[in-house]
């Protein structure tokens, strides 16, 4: 009789997967299972930042793919009230990039400086892209000025993290 050996199965495949929150479950787990790796864990952190191209990337194509749907789901009247299109609108690209712009505070709180730095200038080279990369997006139409916007949310996230004003760089 032949005997089954069962194929692992490929980790990247399995990390690709992950949503923040596993991610992070699972980073404590393996810290907490296994002490003699958190120094690599620790390491990996620290010097692995995510690129400002990354953040950006992933914040246009969260915006360019908010459309009518989610426009009309959000507007309109509900039991709340009324939401106009042009405040449903605000509210999908701020929620588009919150956690992005919260991230800057968190890294800086914690010593990661450079880190902060990345994805501050990876929010702000995606608001640069907007306009190439979304020109026909109908959220984005509803809310001309969230591009600017966002540059001021950047900056006072620095500021409220304690960033040094001088190391953010918000115009070319």
């Amino acid at each position: 009789m032949t005997r089954r050996t069962r194929k692992t199965p490929d980790i990247n495949a399995l990390i690709n997967t992950l949503d923040l929150t596993e991610a992070r479950r699972v980073l404590h787990t393996l810290a907490t299972d296994h002490p003699d790796l958190q120094g690599h864990i620790a390491q990996a952190i620290t010097t692995r930042p995510p690129t400002p191209d990354v953040v950006a990337g992933r914040i246009v194509e969260r915006i360019c793919t908010l459309g009518f749907d989610q426009l009309n789901a959000r507007a309109g009247r509900s039991g709340y009230g009324y939401t106009s299109p042009d405040e449903a609108a605000w509210e999908l690209l701020e929620e588009a990039v919150e956690a992005d712009v919260q991230r800057i505070g968190e890294l800086l709180r914690v010593g990661r400086v450079d880190a902060a730095r990345h994805h501050a200038a990876g929010i702000l080279q995606a608001m640069d892209m907007l306009d190439a990369e979304c020109s026909d997006n109908p959220v984005l139409a509803s809310a001309p000025d969230f591009p600017n916007e966002t540059v001021y949310a950047v900056q006072r996230a620095w500021k409220a993290g304690g960033g040094d004003a001088d190391a953010l760089v918000t115009e070319p």
